[in-house]
């Protein structure tokens, strides 16, 4: 058996042989290629002449073979399931519990790493089958513009049998290096970052995931690092924040926000709390028989897992300590049930920047369901009245839903045989998409679709209410606007109306799983993640161009002056709308360019994950940046360029020459993605996936940066 070395060797040589291979283009084509330094039969690993006696044939024919198995393999993406044969080579202990509420406590696992044997010489890349790229290489995804950096490519690991579906290409590493660091072992988190060829170190990290950093650590940040958090996001998480937060939107624009239950924080609120409880006995507004008044549900502050929640009359509330400290919330007394059942929706929301910002919503998530029927005469019983996994997970009936081997994210396809068993609807736990099939089968196809526009209508206002308070943090926090993003857990609960309440938002989503279904979702929702926020390898070549703050026109990392280019346009000054913006007024230099454009590049990306645009998109941008508190020149600028269609619009002919589209290889016009039209679903829009992508290109040139 070859050595790692060697292998490495006979990928140097593979790609001296690049510019020999013909590669016809197909629906998703692949292709090594060396860097600038290999182009000149130099290998840039350890400093090793590359064999230039090696036969061209030999060569071609295995990267040929890797080719095509990278093209087969694509052709076999439309099951969704999980495959507990394929384990990763990395070995970890699985997790003991699943929380799906926040991650506040968490411990590094010291997991003893197994390397396996194998006896296949022929495959590049067998050293660690578990690696998409091969050992000393790195898959990208390339940018659709010149001189705009190519990010890292995140295949989904090989248990949840689905491949994605986007251009990419091989290039050895050289001096660059694929590092992430984490402080919670997930399984999810190391299985996506070792699937795109990194490994965990302290040093020379490009990805992070951990807790909320501190000033001193944030501005410590390289141009090229992500870390999944923004600064001040406890602004929507946690239950005390969210209501201060919500309030204030609510006090601006009305009725648009009276989606959260009414909700008072003590002791603060105390006097006002007494007196809407006082109200309500004297209007008699009773929920039951066997009380008086309303209900309500105590909630701690800062606490998961469903600690310290009850459920209480309004005269236990009356009783409460006067200096207790917690949130009292209006009790849903009736909720939408699931054959009798009370439940919540766990709604995975991803925001991948502020200023401005973009949001998405993947197309799974959780269903949680509590363990006895709902009913109202017993209000300590927990497993009827609280859907938290933590607590119903102790209930001897509990029993967490499987997954279905096949694909059935179409959900208009509607099976009303209640005979056919649905894996993924059985016991207290389902996914988000089974969740959807049994409303549609329920209520019919149409009432399912209007209830989930509520969900993500009431989900994005939630976010547009945190933008302006985390944003300022954001820009005195970090030097750099590519530093952060953050996934949400929103939990949503329907009345018996289909009507969506907002519960609270979880800013450490639990990521844990203990069932295969919990492995399904939690894995393909941190692979899109990683894929669509764009990851670099730690390179001191753009460390050394881009890590000094200069020149921001031409620096893709910096915040942009767009105060500047915003006091150029008088009529935009006068009245800031997205109408008044003049893109005509761009110059070549501005650095609206390079945000515009390596936005556009993330909005494609969205296109291979199973993540929406909700926003900014074509029919919504206008109307959500309206409930901004305080918009933005930079959102009202994507806005317009978004209604414009992007750079297949109008505005094509105003790219700068350096920042040019990469051309099709069978096509003279560039590559240009349709802009996210979005779908319109009651009085709202939200975005289904463009229409045009980046297959088949062929890159048989590096698009290094000029």
């Amino acid at each position: 058996m070859k050595s790692n070395k060697n292998k490495l060797k006979d990928i140097n040589a593979t790609n001296t042989a690049i510019s020999t291979l013909s590669v016809t283009p197909t629906a998703k084509t692949t292709t090594i290629r060396p860097t600038t330094a290999n182009a000149n039969n130099a290998s840039t690993g350890g400093g090793n002449k590359v064999n230039n006696s090696k036969s061209a044939s030999a060569t071609s024919k295995k990267l040929q073979k890797l080719n095509n198995r990278n093209i087969n393999n694509n052709n076999n993406n439309n099951n969704i399931g999980y495959n507990e044969n394929i384990q990763p080579i990395r070995r970890i202990k699985e997790d003991k519990d699943d929380d799906d509420d926040d991650e506040d406590n968490g411990e590094d696992d010291d997991d003893e790493i197994v390397v396996e044997d194998g006896d296949n010489d022929d495959d590049l890349d067998e050293v660690s089958p578990f690696r998409d790229p091969p050992f000393g290489c790195v898959r990208l995804r390339p940018s659709q513009f010149h001189n705009i950096p190519a990010t890292v490519f995140v295949e989904y690991p090989p248990e949840l049998i689905i491949k994605r579906e986007d251009s990419s290409y091989i290039e050895e590493l050289g001096r660059r290096r694929l590092c992430y660091k984490s402080y919670w072992e997930r399984i999810c988190i190391r299985n996506a970052h070792t699937r795109a060829g990194f490994s965990k170190s302290e040093t020379h990290w490009t990805s992070l995931w951990s807790k909320h950093q501190n000033q001193a650590q944030m501005k410590e940040l390289n141009c090229l690092q992500k870390i999944n958090h923004f600064p001040a996001s406890w602004c929507i998480g946690r239950k005390d924040r969210l209501t201060r937060t919500l309030n204030s939107m609510k006090r601006i624009f009305g009725g648009v926000y009276d989606f959260h239950p009414e909700t008072f924080i003590l002791p603060a609120d105390r006097e006002g709390l007494h007196r809407t409880i006082k109200a309500d006995i004297a209007n008699s507004t009773n929920v039951s028989p066997a009380y008086t008044g309303s209900m309500w549900i105590l909630k701690p502050c800062a606490s998961s897992c469903g600690q310290g929640i009850r459920v209480m009359t309004s005269q236990q509330v009356l009783h409460l300590q006067k200096k207790k400290k917690a949130v009292v919330q209006r009790y849903l007394s009736k909720p939408y049930l699931i054959n009798g059942n009370k439940f919540d929706l766990r709604i995975y929301v991803l925001v991948t920047g502020v200023d401005p910002l973009r949001v998405y919503i993947h197309d799974e998530g959780l269903t949680r369901i509590s363990t006895s029927k709902y009913s109202l005469k017993n209000l300590d019983n927990k497993f009827a009245h609280l859907t938290n996994y933590s607590i119903n997970k102790n209930a001897d009936v509990f029993k967490a839903a499987s997954f279905s081997p096949v694909d059935k994210t179409n959900h208009h396809s509607n099976n009303n045989d209640d005979n056919v068993v649905d894996p993924e609807m059985e016991g207290y736990k389902w996914s988000l998409a089974a969740f959807r099939r049994w409303l549609a089968r329920r209520e019919g196809q149409d009432v399912m679709e209007a209830t989930f526009d509520r969900i993500f209508d009431l989900c994005l206002k939630t976010v547009t209410a945190a933008e302006s308070e985390i944003t300022p943090h954001l820009h005195s926090a970090v030097q750099y606007r590519t530093n952060c993003f953050e996934l949400f857990g929103c939990d949503v609960i329907l009345d018996a109306n289909l009507n969506a309440h907002l519960l609270e938002v979880n800013v450490s989503p639990s990521l844990m799983g203990s069932s295969p279904l919990d492995k399904k979702i939690k894995g393909i929702v941190v692979a899109d993640i990683l894929h669509i926020v764009g990851l670099y390898p730690h390179d001191p070549t753009l460390l050394k161009k881009y890590g000094a703050l200069g020149d921001d026109s031409i620096n893709p990392f910096a915040f942009s002056s767009l105060s500047k280019l915003m006091h150029a346009q008088e009529r935009y000054r006068r009245t800031p709308s997205v109408d008044s913006v003049d893109i005509l007024s761009l110059g070549d230099t501005d650095s609206s360019w390079l945000l515009l454009l390596m936005i556009e590049d993330e909005l494609l990306r969205a296109k291979s994950s199973k993540f929406h645009v909700v926003h900014p998109t074509t029919l919504n941008a206008a109307y959500y940046t309206n409930l901004y508190k305080n918009c933005r020149f930079s959102d009202h600028l994507l806005a317009n360029w978004v209604l414009n269609d992007m750079s297949e619009g109008k505005y094509a002919s105003l790219i700068p020459t350096r920042y040019r589209p990469i051309n099709m290889v069978n096509a003279l016009s560039p590559i240009r993605p349709k802009s996210p039209a979005g779908v319109k679903i009651g009085n709202n829009i939200y975005d289904t996936h463009y229409d045009s992508s980046l297959q088949g290109v062929l890159l048989q040139q590096r698009f290094a940066l000029e």
